[in-house]
C-alpha cells in the first residue's frame, strides 16, 4: 500500500459528486455556506483570528461549488463579498450627510461608505483597500418604468366633438 503524497489541506476535503446532489440541495448548501460565513465574520475580532479564516474558507467552498455546478452567484450575495480578499461585509449603519460612514464589525472595521463628487457610492474594504463604485442617480428609471411613462405620455385622450356656436 502506498502513501498519498499530498498533505491534508482544507481544500482536499471529500466533496459530493454533482450527480448525487439535486439542484435545490446545491442552492441550499450555497445559502448555508454564505450565512455561516456572515456569522463567522460578524463574531470575529480581527482579520487574523480563526473565525474570519473559517469564514474565508466557507466563501471559498461556496465559490468552488458554484464553479463546479456552473451556478451564478446571486447579485445580493455577490455584493456582500469583497472580490479581492474574500471577506464578507458586515453592515450596520446608513449613509448620512455625505460623510464617510465606518461600518463596524463588533470591534473592527471592515468597510467604509462615502459619496464622491460624481455622486457615486464608494465602498472601500478596509482589509485589502479594494474599492467598488455604485452610481447614485436619483432620476434613474428602469426600462419598465420608462416604457410606462412613454405609454402614458403618448396615449391620446379623445377630444370632445366640436360644438357649434350659433349666432343669435
Amino acid at each position: 500500500m502506498t502513501k498519498s503524497k499530498g498533505n491534508n489541506k482544507p481544500n482536499d476535503l471529500p466533496r459530493a459528486s454533482s450527480s448525487s446532489l439535486k439542484p435545490n440541495e446545491i442552492h441550499r448548501r450555497i445559502n448555508f455556506l454564505h450565512h455561516a460565513a456572515q456569522l463567522m465574520f460578524s463574531q470575529s475580532e480581527n482579520r487574523a483570528d480563526g473565525l474570519s479564516k473559517l469564514g474565508c474558507l466557507f466563501i471559498k467552498q461556496m465559490k468552488d461549488i458554484c464553479l463546479m455546478e456552473n451556478i451564478k452567484v446571486d447579485k445580493e450575495v455577490g455584493r456582500t463579498l469583497c472580490k479581492k480578499c474574500q471577506c464578507v461585509f458586515v453592515a450596520n449603519a446608513n449613509l448620512q450627510n455625505n460623510q464617510p460612514v465606518r461600518i463596524s464589525n463588533c470591534r473592527t472595521r471592515w468597510i467604509v461608505f462615502r459619496l464622491n463628487r460624481k455622486r457615486q457610492l464608494v465602498r472601500t474594504c478596509l482589509n485589502c483597500g479594494s474599492m467598488k463604485r455604485f452610481a447614485c442617480n436619483r432620476n434613474y428609471l428602469s426600462r419598465n418604468e420608462r416604457m410606462q411613462t412613454a405609454e402614458t405620455t403618448t396615449t391620446v385622450v379623445p377630444d370632445e366633438p366640436p360644438t357649434e356656436i350659433s349666432a343669435e
